[in-house]
């Protein structure tokens, strides 16, 4: 059975149990997902000249949070929505974008991200560069101990804003 064989089976059964009105909601959040992804990664490459991407992400970040909390929508969905960890990331990157917009902390070049001063706020505040925070997790461990509390999180923090930077230049 093929992986998208078995997503088709899980998804069969998935409608099965649920009404129609909430199959059609896992559709759209799905296509929700997937379009915030697209446009991210259109913001992120500095493809978004006029901001249409950047508006359809706070729209979309509006949409559901607007579902989460309608009334009309069953808990059961609203814990689909709450446990989407793909979905949870990106929200986290939309959320990021709003605070900081989308040029604050993504420069071009490393170089650039320095100058600005926003990567020392980024490092200060403990934020991932797009795409890094399973690393950061995963290395954070090794850091503090290395370097001590307080200069370990600055250092992976800013450790993985370099490699981001380095595997966007390669790129």
């Amino acid at each position: 059975m093929t992986t998208n064989e078995l997503k088709e089976l899980i998804r069969e059964n998935i409608n099965e149990m649920l009404s129609g009105t909430e199959v059609e909601m896992l559709k759209k959040l799905d296509d929700l997902k997937s379009e915030l992804s697209d446009c991210l990664k259109k913001i992120e490459n500095h493809n978004d000249p006029i901001g249409e991407c950047e508006q359809r992400v706070g729209e979309i970040n509006k949409e559901v949070t607007d579902m989460l909390h309608d009334p009309s929508v069953s808990d059961d969905y609203k814990r689909v929505i709450n446990s989407d960890n793909k979905l949870e990331g990106l929200l986290g990157k939309v959320d990021q974008l709003m605070k900081h917009g989308s040029s604050s902390v993504l420069k071009e070049t490393w170089e650039e991200a320095i100058s600005s001063g926003d990567l020392e706020e980024a490092v200060l505040t403990e934020k991932a560069p797009p795409g890094m925070e399973p690393w950061v997790k995963a290395n954070k461990e090794r850091f503090i101990k290395q370097y001590g509390q307080k200069k370990g999180l600055g250092v992976v923090y800013a450790t993985a804003w370099k490699m981001f930077y380095k595997n966007k230049k390669s790129k």
